[in-house]
Order: structure tokens, then sequence, then C-alpha cells
């Protein structure tokens, strides 16, 4: 599971880390203008 940096020795790589926060970030991103078509 990637939620701390200390759990990198149990399985967890950088490049997983890196995905995950790029994917959150983009379906963030997605929220956020759904959120504001829906204001207009």
């Amino acid at each position: 599971m990637i939620r701390h940096i200390g759990d990198i020795e149990n399985g967890a790589k950088r490049e997983d880390a890196i995905y995950m926060l790029v994917s959150c970030s983009a379906f963030v991103n997605y929220l956020i203008a759904k959120y504001e078509d829906k204001k207009d």
C-alpha cells in the first residue's frame, strides 16, 4: 500500500507512488472542472 515513505521497504516503489500522485491529481482536476461546469 502506498501511504508513507516508510512503506517503501515493504514493497512500494517510487514509481508506484508517483503514479498514484499523478492519478489522484488528475482525478481532483477532473472533479474541479465538473464542479465549475455545474456552477455556470
